[in-house]
């Protein structure tokens, strides 16, 4: 349970170092929205600026004395959701954002998909691994799309065995559809498994979708507020070699943000080695 352990170690050393911490449920997550059938968005950042200004005014509500001032922090699809959280939390905007912490931000989706084809080539063993990844993202990307326009066909840019899982994507949680997903992928070769259109990305309704929730792509993405960005060099998920050229593009744009890489740490592993780190930055923003 290397995620979920790191997740608590990493919400105690933000309690132990005095820090009020809210968690709230994103939209589709969480008992009540199973229980009303509410979709998960996936990868939605007004949905996810909607849920952390909720959970703000919620704490608010619930606890007296809390400082108005406030940061975010997140890891992989929560990294990339802070990334954009002062454009999207306005909700909240009675209370002062101070920055972010991104951990591994899930960015460069449609580039990722692309870069594992030259990943798995070079590391055969994992094959399946990669191509398993490839599906996923796709997937939780036909997913989103979907959610937000439901006129939206997967079978636009997928083909028949990922579109068999599609459902899944909706109602089960994300670790449990990647194993469905890597046994589905393993029962096939490469070629002849039935999965994401290789111009998946060029379909005008996930085109569009892209540009308005990744931030590699975001048209007029922009952070003003102090932001650090943790990333391991040995991340499968999120590579390095795609999110460095990112950040500096961002810094050479002038953006206040702050970048640290990892030599050996993985997608689990970097919320623990950046933990001091991002103690450090946040005692410095919320002095």
């Amino acid at each position: 349970d290397g995620l979920v352990s790191n997740y608590v170690n990493t919400v105690a050393s933000l309690v132990a170092a005095g820090y009020a911490v809210v968690a709230p449920d994103l939209e589709g997550q969480g008992a009540e929205a199973q229980r009303n059938g509410t979709p998960q968005p996936y990868y939605n950042l007004a949905s996810s600026g909607r849920a952390v200004a909720a959970g703000i005014l919620a704490a608010h509500k619930a606890v007296t004395g809390l400082s108005p001032n406030w940061a975010s922090v997140g890891h992989s699809e929560g990294g990339h959701a802070v990334l954009a959280l002062e454009s999207t939390a306005g909700d909240a905007s009675a209370y002062s954002y101070k920055g972010a912490v991104a951990i591994a931000p899930f960015n460069s989706i449609e580039a990722s998909v692309s870069l594992m084809d030259a990943v798995a080539a070079a590391d055969p063993v994992n094959l399946v691994g990669y191509r398993t990844l490839q599906q996923m993202f796709v997937g939780m990307m036909a997913t989103a799309l979907a959610t937000q326009q439901p006129s939206f066909q997967p079978s636009q840019i997928m083909g028949a065995d990922l579109l068999a899982l599609m459902p899944s994507f909706k109602t089960q949680c994300i670790f449990k559809v990647f194993g469905m997903v890597g046994q589905d992928v393993a029962t096939k070769t490469p070629a002849a498994y039935k999965g994401y259109s290789a111009q998946w990305a060029a379909d005008a309704a996930m085109k569009a979708f892209l540009q308005a929730n990744d931030a590699a792509v975001l048209n007029g993405f922009r952070v003003t507020k102090p932001t650090l960005v943790l990333q391991g060099t040995a991340d499968p998920l999120v590579f390095e070699s795609l999110q460095t050229p990112l950040v500096v593009r961002w810094q050479t744009a002038g953006m206040p943000i702050t970048y640290k890489t990892f030599s050996g740490a993985d997608h689990s592993t970097i919320m623990t080695q950046g933990s001091s780190d991002m103690l450090a930055f946040l005692s410095t923003i919320l002095r």
